[in-house]
C-alpha cells in the first residue's frame, strides 16, 4: 500500500508540476516543488502536503521549506503528523517554522510538542518562536538548559535568544560561560554570552553587577571582538572605577569600541576623562584619518567634551579644529566643517560667549550639509545656552531654505527652540538632482553585497525585501557571502539561502567558520585553509540545491591568532581558492562604482570635494541622528547617479547583521531601516520616476562588462547551477 500511495504522489507532482516553470524542464521532483513554491500560491498547499510522505528525502526537505512560505492553516494538521513521524532533523526543522507562522492557538500548542524534539536545535527554534508570540515558562526552562550544552551551535543559539527575550534568569549561567572561556572570537561562545548579558542588564538592573563583574574580569583580552561587548557593558553600567578602562578604549581601538567607551564616559562626565578624549580626536589629524573610517566617531567625543561640562575642553578643542585640514589635493575636506560646527556648540555649551557668532555663521553657510549640522547642535544645546544672536539666525535659515530636507531639518530645529519658522520659498530639487526624460532606457543598478550572510534574524529580512520587491514587479538581488558555521540554526539559513538563490540571489565562499575563536584565516598553515574553504564549498553545494559553481570567494573576519605568524597576502589567498575549485570560467573583478555621499544633500561630487563617499557598513556609515537623516542622504546621491549613466553602478558593501533586529556592535542600530528605507523608495514608492533602476548582482554585471549580457536575457536558470 505504501508503494502504491507513493507512487500515486509521485504521478500527482508530475502532473501539477510540469509547468510550474520553464527553468525547470529537466529538473527532479524536488527541484520543481522549490519552483512551484515561490509562487506561494495556496492552491498548491495539497501538492506540498502529499509530498511530505514521499521517500525520497529530498522531496521532503523541498516540500517542508516551501510549506514556511505558504502560510497554510490547513497544513498544520499533516505538519503535526509528519514531526512526529519524520527522522530527518531538517524536515522537522522545516516544519516547526511552517507551523511557528500560522500564529494560531493550535499552533502553538504543535510549538509546543516540539519542545521535545530530538534535536537540541529544533527545541530551541519552537522556543524562540514561542517566546517571540509571548512569554512562555517551558521555552524560557529550554533556553536555560541550552545554555549548559556541550554542543558549541546549541549555546550560541541559546545566548541570542536569553538576549533578545531579556531573560534575567540566565544572567548568572551567561555570566559563567563568558568568564570560564578565553576565546573572544566572534563566533566564540564567550562573546555572544557578553553580549546577551549587556541586553540583558539593559532591562533588568539586577543583571548589572553580574554583567560588569564578567566584563571587567575580561578586560586584559587580546580580542577585538571581546573588547567590543566589554565597552559595551562597561560603558553603560561601568562607575569611576571603570574610567582608566573606558579611557584606554576610547581611542585607538575599533570604531564600535570607541563609541561604547565615549558615551560611557560622556554618561559618567568625569573631568578626568577630557584629556583622553582629547588625546583621541587627535587621530582625526593622522593621514586620512577623517576618511570614511573613522569620520563620525569624531562627532560623538566633541559632543562628549560637551556632556563632561569641563571649560578646560575649550582651547584644545579650538587648536584641534584648527590643526584639521581644511582642503585636501585642493577639494575642500566636508569632514572638517562638519567636526567645525560640533566643536562650536560644544564649545558654547561649555560657556564660550565667542562660539554663538560661529554657530551663527554656520547657519548661513553655503553649505546644506553645514546648516543642518549648525541647526542640530542649535536644539542640543542647553536651555540657558541659546543665545540671541543663535536664534535669531536659526530662525532666518529656517525660512529661507530651499534645499527640502534641510528646511525640513531647520524648522523642526526653530519649532523646537520656540522660534518663527515661515513656510519660506517651496524648496525645490537641486539641478543636478533632476529626473531623466522618458526617452531614457539606460538601466541604472544597485549591487549589495552581504559578508556572513548567517545571521537568521538578518537573512529573514533580507529575503522579505526581495520578496516585497518581486512582488511589485521590482527586481531586488543580493550577493551573499556565506560561512555557514560563524552563528547558528544551520538548517533554517540552508532554507532561507535556498530562496534567495533561487530568487536571483548569488551565493559566495566567506570560508566555512569565519575564523573559528578568533583565529585568523589568512594565518592558518595552507592545509588548514584548503579545509575551511572546501567545507564551506560543500556546505553551500549540499545545503543550496541546484547551486555548482561559486565565483567569489574571501576569508572571514578581522581574526586575530596566531599573532605570531605573518598573514599571507589576500591575492594568493585567492589563487589557492581556484586551485582548490572556485569558478574562473568569466572574468570577475570589482567595478568601478558610484559610492553614496552621507553627508548629502547635497551630494558633494568627489571631483570636487572630500566628503563621506562610502560604502561600508563598518566605516561608522550608519551613525545617523536619525534613520531620516541617512534616507535623505542615500535620496540625495541616487538623484545624481540617476541622472549621471555611466555603466557604473551603485555598491553598498556591507554585513549581514547589521540588518537584524538585535544590534550585534554599536553604531549599525539604523543600518536596516536607512538601507531599505532608500531601496524601498527608489525601487517602489518612485518606480515611475526611477524606471530603470533595479538590482544586480557582481556575476551578472560581470556577464555585462564581459559583452555576454544577452546570455542573461535568454538564459532561465541561475548563473551559478554548473549547466
Amino acid at each position: 500500500m505504501r508503494d502504491i500511495a507513493i507512487t500515486t504522489t509521485r504521478r500527482i507532482l508530475a502532473l501539477l508540476l510540469l509547468a510550474a516553470s520553464a527553468a525547470a524542464a529537466f529538473a527532479g521532483p524536488a527541484d520543481r516543488l522549490y519552483q512551484l513554491g515561490l509562487a506561494a500560491n495556496p492552491a498548491d498547499i495539497p501538492v506540498f502536503l502529499q509530498a511530505l510522505t514521499d521517500r525520497d528525502l529530498a522531496v521532503r526537505k523541498a516540500a517542508a521549506s516551501q510549506l514556511i512560505f505558504v502560510n497554510a492553516p490547513e497544513a498544520l494538521g499533516p505538519i503535526k503528523t509528519a514531526l512526529q513521524a519524520e527522522k530527518s532533523t531538517f524536515v522537522r526543522r522545516c516544519l516547526i517554522e511552517a507551523a511557528s507562522r500560522l500564529g494560531t492557538p493550535e499552533a502553538r500548542a504543535v510549538l509546543e510538542a516540539a519542545l521535545k524534539d530530538a534535536a537540541e536545535i529544533n527545541r530551541l527554534a519552537a522556543a524562540e518562536r514561542l517566546l517571540r508570540a509571548g512569554d512562555h515558562a517551558a521555552a524560557r526552562a529550554e533556553v536555560l538548559t541550552a545554555l549548559k550544552s556541550h554542543d558549541r551551535e546549541s549555546v550560541l543559539m541559546a545566548c541570542y535568544i536569553a538576549g533578545a527575550n531579556r531573560m534575567e534568569e540566565a544572567a548568572e549561567t551567561l555570566a559563567a560561560i563568558a568568564m570560564a572561556e578565553e576565546n573572544g572570537g566572534e563566533n566564540s561562545r564567550d562573546t555572544f554570552a557578553l553580549r546577551a548579558l549587556n541586553r540583558i542588564a539593559e532591562r533588568h538592573p539586577s543583571a548589572r553587577p553580574q554583567a560588569l563583574k564578567a566584563a571587567r574580569a575580561k578586560t586584559a583580552t587580546i580580542s577585538p571582538f571581546m573588547r567590543v561587548e566589554l565597552a559595551r557593558i562597561i560603558g553603560n553600567f561601568g562607575e569611576a572605577g571603570d574610567l582608566d578602562t573606558l579611557h584606554g578604549w576610547v581611542g585607538g581601538q575599533w570604531v564600535e569600541t570607541q563609541l561604547p567607551a565615549t558615551r560611557g564616559l560622556a554618561r559618567l562626565k568625569n573631568p578626568a576623562s577630557v584629556e583622553p578624549v582629547l588625546e583621541a580626536l587627535k587621530l582625526a589629524l593622522r593621514p586620512r584619518g577623517l576618511y570614511p573610517t573613522h569620520f563620525r566617531i569624531f562627532t560623538e567625543h566633541i559632543r562628549t567634551l560637551a556632556e563632561i561640562g569641563d571649560p578646560r575642553a575649550i582651547e584644545p578643542l579650538k587648536k584641534f579644529i584648527a590643526d584639521l585640514p581644511a582642503e585636501n589635493g585642493g577639494k575642500p575636506v566636508v569632514q572638517t566643517r562638519i567636526l567645525a560646527v560640533n566643536a562650536a556648540g560644544t564649545r558654547l555649551a561649555l560657556g564660550e560667549a565667542a562660539a554663538a557668532g560661529e554657530l551663527a555663521a554656520f547657519l548661513r553657510d553655503g553649505d546644506a550639509s553645514v546648516r543642518r549640522e549648525a541647526a542640530k547642535r542649535a536644539v542640543a544645546l542647553p536651555d540657558n545656552r541659546l543665545p540671541a544672536e543663535v536664534g535669531a539666525a536659526l530662525a532666518e535659515a529656517a525660512a529661507a531654505e530651499t534645499e527640502p530636507y534641510t528646511a525640513l531639518v531647520l524648522r523642526r530645529a526653530a519649532a523646537a527652540r520656540g522660534l518663527p519658522a515661515a513656510a519660506g520659498p517651496a524648496p525645490v530639487f537641486l539641478p543636478a538632482e533632476a529626473d531623466t526624460t522618458a526617452a531614457d532606457t539606460e538601466p541604472r543598478y544597485v549591487m549589495i553585497n552581504l559578508d556572513d550572510s548567517s545571521t537568521i534574524d538578518a537573512m529573514e529580512r533580507v529575503l522579505a525585501m526581495c520578496e516585497f520587491c518581486d512582488r511589485q514587479d521590482r527586481r531586488l538581488v543580493f550577493r551573499l557571502m556565506v560561512a555557514p558555521a560563524s552563528r547558528f540554526d544551520q538548517d533554517y539559513l540552508a532554507v532561507l539561502l535556498k530562496r534567495l538563490y533561487d530568487r536571483g540571489c548569488e551565493i559566495g565562499n566567506h570560508t566555512f567558520t569565519h575564523n573559528n575563536d578568533g583565529f585568523d584565516y589568512l594565518r592558518l598553515p595552507e592545509h588548514e585553509m584548503e579545509a575551511e574553504f572546501r567545507q564551506c564549498q560543500s556546505w553551500l553545494r549540499d545545503r543550496i540545491p541546484g547551486l555548482e559553481r561559486v565565483y567569489a570567494f574571501w576569508s572571514g573576519g578581522s581574526g586575530f591568532r596566531p599573532r605570531e605568524k605573518t598573514k599571507m597576502a589576500g591575492e594568493r589567498s585567492r589563487e589557492l581558492a581556484v586551485e582548490w575549485g572556485l569558478a574562473t570560467d568569466i572574468p570577475y573583478d570589482w567595478p568601478r562604482s558610484f559610492n553614496p555621499d552621507f553627508l548629502a544633500p547635497p551630494y558633494h561630487d568627489p571631483g570636487k570635494f572630500v566628503s563621506w563617499h562610502t560604502r561600508n557598513d563598518l566605516s561608522s556609515a550608519y551613525m545617523f541622528d536619525s534613520a531620516e537623516e541617512g534616507i535623505e542622504a542615500l535620496k540625495s546621491s541616487f538623484r545624481v547617479f540617476y541622472a549621471n549613466p555611466g555603466g557604473r553602478p551603485m555598491f553598498f558593501g556591507h554585513h549581514d547583521w547589521p540588518l537584524g533586529e538585535e544590534e550585534i556592535r554599536p553604531g549599525v542600530k539604523l543600518t536596516y531601516e536607512v538601507l531599505w528605507g532608500f531601496l524601498k523608495w527608489a525601487l517602489v514608492e518612485e518606480r515611475n520616476r526611477f524606471p530603470n533602476f533595479k538590482g544586480i548582482t557582481p556575476l551578472e554585471y560581470a556577464y555585462i562588462t564581459a559583452g555576454r549580457a544577452a546570455e542573461l536575457e535568454n538564459r532561465k536558470e541561475p548563473l551559478q547551477n554548473g549547466r
